[in-house]
């Protein structure tokens, strides 16, 4: 007598479940991103705005597996709003409040990786003194009228009828140099302290990012 073979009958999806379990998991970890190099301590991009650290940053993150956060998005998650609206709500005080004190946890949190700061955090000379204890800091120079240039191509417009304010803490649009100097000006101490100075000008993000990497396997190979 013949005995029919029955097969075990699982709720819909189960058994698509269960084959990734038995069959897939011992590859299950094979494509896990594991960093490129390690560091001893955090990799710290700055520099004016227009300097586009942020996108650098994030760019240096996909090329080396490194972790990569952007100050400026750590403290509008954290405060549920954007910054101009941080800014606008409760004052450039309380904005720099959230700065230092997530500045000083990302400086504390292990693994080292990479950081990328709004333009203004250096202003802070408590700021820049755990900056330059605690990390490698990288300032990416841009002269006042490549800085004006940037900001008149990328803030300087308008949407629709909305007009594009170029900082959160100057409304309205960039129309001249002197616009800007006192901003640009304000900065420079700060940056000039960096360990390292890579100058935009001239050069693709592509390029930036390349020269970032050279400097991080071997900080020596890249003079400022």
């Amino acid at each position: 007598m013949s005995r029919e073979l029955r097969y075990p009958r699982f709720a819909p999806g189960l058994s698509l479940w269960l084959y990734f379990w038995i069959v897939r998991a011992p590859m299950h970890d094979y494509y896990d991103p594991h960093a490129l190099v390690t560091l001893d301590r955090h990799v710290v991009i700055a520099g004016y705005i227009g300097a586009e650290t942020r996108q650098i940053g994030f760019q240096l993150a996909a090329l080396t597996g490194l972790g990569v956060t952007d100050l400026d998005r750590k403290i509008e998650h954290h405060a549920g709003r954007s910054i101009q609206e941080l800014i606008w709500t409760e004052g450039e005080w309380r904005y720099r409040q959230l700065e230092r004190k997530h500045l000083t946890r990302l400086l504390a949190a292990r693994p080292c990786s990479i950081l990328s700061l709004g333009d203004g955090a250096l202003i802070d000379r408590k700021n820049l003194r755990q900056v330059l204890e605690h990390a490698l800091l990288v300032v990416l120079d841009l002269d006042l009228p490549n800085c004006f240039w940037r900001l008149k191509a990328h803030h300087g417009s308008q949407k629709g009828d909305q007009q594009i304010d170029w900082h959160p803490l100057y409304p309205g649009p960039v129309e001249r140099f002197e616009q800007i100097r006192p901003f640009y000006e304000q900065r420079q101490p700060g940056f000039a302290e960096g360990h390292h100075h890579i100058e935009l000008r001239g050069k693709g993000r592509g390029e930036v990012v390349q020269q970032l990497m050279r400097l991080i396997i071997d900080p020596a190979s890249e003079a400022n």
